[in-house]
């Protein structure tokens, strides 16, 4: 074969694994918004996501971290908890991931929607891993693989995950 055939076939090839990846990216972030449309939630509707430790907890903690980015708060300590505390814990566990870095780009009054845009980046991050994983440690063909990985970050279990953000790290 020609250099060219080669570049051509290796374009291809690339064209085919993008695509593989950002349909597994894709369809799980399309079915979020999807249901959440159908079922009248945010940012869809009037019904929040926002329940259990995401309401009261979480967040209260993206509000702050967004303070701490913006230079309003400090990072290693803050006089928000009781009479003050070391904050780098709370960070470190709730707050490290580097997506929250988005709640940059949004006001507090439209924190919610930055919570809910960065949870469905991880849910679309969730589908493109575990079809990467599904195709290199098992051999599985695209289709399988993505429908595998689709029914895995659209699990009960994954979704459940949504009102504790830093779950879906881990996913």
């Amino acid at each position: 074969m020609t250099p060219a055939h080669l570049d051509a076939r290796r374009r291809k090839d690339l064209l085919r694994r993008a695509s593989l990846y950002g349909a597994a990216f894709l369809l799980p972030v399309a079915l979020l918004c999807l249901l959440s449309a159908m079922r009248g939630v945010y940012p869809f509707g009037p019904e929040s996501f926002l329940t259990e430790d995401l309401k009261y907890q979480y967040i209260d903690f993206f509000h702050w971290y967004r303070k701490v980015l913006t230079g309003q708060e400090s990072l290693f300590y803050s006089f928000s908890t009781s009479l003050g505390n070391n904050a780098w814990g709370l960070w470190s566990y709730y707050l490290a991931s580097p997506l929250n870095l988005l709640v940059l780009l949004f006001p507090d009054d439209l924190m919610t929607l930055a919570v809910f845009l960065i949870s469905a980046i991880k849910l679309g991050l969730t589908g493109v891993t575990t079809t990467l994983y599904l195709r290199n440690r098992f051999s599985l063909g695209a289709p399988m693989s993505l429908a595998l990985a689709l029914s895995f970050s659209c699990s009960l279990w994954s979704l459940t995950q949504l009102r504790n953000p830093l779950w879906m790290d881990a996913l």
